[in-house]
């Protein structure tokens, strides 16, 4: 395993600036920061005060910004350090690394702006759209070139994973542009299916490789059959959302049956690798409660198939990954205790965000909702402890951070 301290800090802006030395950093950090922002101008929406006019409006920004904004940045933050210890080279760091995050953030300006891009009045949707595109076939381009040097082709399979989601992003732009609904959506689905499958891989090896480390106890062994039912089924659920894009709807009753079996295996999956053991260490335990979300939201997307209804859990993989990423540091690096305080603290936000959420009826993100006056009270909660925990992890990144 290779870690920043056993390879050499080739930029000068690497060395002046100890943030732009792994990508986790800046991206985990602005990941934190973005999402506070973005809640605030959501909650601002649904209480009356519109702060301003995004590609789409607020309730098309609020969606797409959600996968392709927060949770993009903390997949490639991930995955943009993984390969380096994966691969044993130097991933992208000081300045390659600062232009990334560059394009990154050039996409979250323009989207809440597009005027930027043209004048007003003009089309926009397209210049906007390429903008914002642009981000994740960088980071595919960097995987892959990494990876396929060092020959390691268990790992290639987040490039490919990687290229859906932009073209699940592409979708949702088309389905803007045409003003159809259902495109939209189609794209919007098939982006949480391929986070969740990201979550589901990743996992696998990250969890149990850190709580038998930590609590000094044997790797639980994963089992065959277990590990085909946990991943397989929400591949073959990410194969229905490609055909769905493309027109060819599956039976509602073969999604509810491969997401329910998915999300129960996920589950017993989990319970295999002693989270009950890890209570009384906060960067442990975040992880195991981020990962429930992930199996919990696999059985509400195949109750929701079942019902024909439009709420699919869609906070769930989100609060996922903000809870993963909370808990998540390469162990090479950072005191224990503010790894796990962060981690502590990430976790605890989104887990109690995603159960207040789970609580409401219905969100006004997928269907109008059965009692609109109460609708902004209801989506306060969850939002306030989302809010929360994005303070609190973009406070201790900054400290954390600036310390070196």
């Amino acid at each position: 395993m290779a870690g920043e301290s056993s390879l050499p800090i080739s930029s000068t802006l690497s060395r002046v600036m100890p943030l732009w030395r792994l990508a986790f950093r800046p991206f985990f950090l602005f990941g934190a920061l973005f999402s506070l922002l973005a809640m605030l101008a959501w909650g601002a929406f649904w209480h009356g005060s519109l702060l301003f006019e995004p590609l789409g409006g607020m309730v098309w920004w609020h969606q797409h910004e959600m996968l392709f904004g927060f949770v993009a940045a903390i997949v490639a933050g991930f995955l943009l350090t993984a390969v380096q210890n994966w691969t044993g080279q130097r991933s992208l760091h000081g300045w390659p690394l600062l232009a990334i995050v560059l394009v990154w953030l050039a996409g979250r300006l323009v989207m809440a702006f597009p005027g930027l891009m043209s004048p007003p009045g003009a089309p926009n949707g397209l210049s906007v759209a390429l903008v914002d595109l642009a981000f994740l076939p960088l980071v595919a381009g960097v995987m892959a070139r990494l990876v396929i040097r060092a020959k390691q082709w268990r790992n290639l399979i987040f490039v490919p994973v990687l290229v859906l989601l932009v073209v699940a992003n592409a979708l949702m732009h088309w389905g803007l542009a045409r003003g159809d609904g259902t495109l939209v959506r189609a794209g919007a689905h098939l982006a949480v299916l391929l986070i969740t499958l990201l979550m589901v891989v990743l996992g696998g090896r990250v969890i149990p490789f850190f709580t038998s480390l930590r609590l000094k106890r044997p790797k639980a062994q994963p089992g065959a059959w277990l590990e085909r039912l946990a991943i397989g089924g929400v591949a073959a659920l990410v194969l229905i959302g490609l055909l769905g894009a493309a027109g060819l709807v599956m039976p509602a009753l073969l999604t509810a049956a491969l997401a329910i079996s998915a999300g129960l295996a996920n589950l017993w999956r989990l319970a295999r690798w002693e989270g009950g053991r890890t209570l009384r260490e906060p960067l442990l335990w975040g992880l195991h409660a981020s990962y429930a979300f992930v199996g919990l939201g696999l059985v509400m997307f195949g109750l929701a198939a079942l019902g024909d209804r439009g709420r699919h859990g869609h906070h769930d993989p989100v609060d996922a990954v903000a809870g993963l990423a909370g808990a998540y540091r390469p162990p090479h690096q950072d005191p224990a205790g503010d790894r796990c305080g962060l981690g502590h603290d990430a976790a605890c936000g989104h887990a109690a965000g995603a159960g207040a959420d789970a609580m409401a009826p219905g969100h006004p993100l997928d269907a109008e909702p059965e009692h609109p006056a109460v609708v902004p009270r209801l989506c306060g909660l969850p939002d306030a402890l989302r809010l929360a925990a994005a303070v609190i992890a973009a406070r201790r990144w900054g400290r954390l951070r600036g310390s070196g």
